[in-house]
């Protein structure tokens, strides 16, 4: 059993995206070889760009604030409660339009290829 508190696991920028950070609450360090579980916090007016994972499928729940997810030629707006499944190889992005920063909790599997590629925009 781990038990560790969100305080004292670290946070870091994450390279592509604008003003996001992201925390790995449950990784590899700490033993887990098959589900990944991570935190995301999006600042006011940041944004992850679109991009796609070759195998990698995400399930995640909002925790705090409102902000827009794309996937393919869609955009959703989403809330505290809202759930999400992205399937591998689609094109996804996130976007933080408010004066708030919000948070999602995204799992993973960890035992697949999870290589990003970004999307350009047209």
């Amino acid at each position: 059993m781990i038990i560790k508190h969100i305080r004292d696991i670290p946070i870091d920028p994450m390279d592509v995206a604008t003003d996001t950070d992201i925390q790995w609450l449950i990784s590899p360090v700490d033993g887990e070889e098959k589900i990944g579980v991570r935190r995301f916090i999006i600042r006011a007016g940041g944004s992850i760009p679109p991009h796609r994972h070759k195998e990698l499928y995400h399930i995640q729940y909002v925790i705090k604030g409102r902000y827009k997810v794309g996937a393919g030629e869609k955009e959703y707006d989403v809330e505290p409660g809202s759930v999400i499944y992205i399937p591998p190889r689609e094109v996804h992005w996130y976007r933080n339009e408010s004066n708030e920063d919000v948070e999602f909790l995204c799992i993973i599997p960890l035992d697949v290829d999870g290589s990003t590629e970004v999307v350009e925009e047209d």
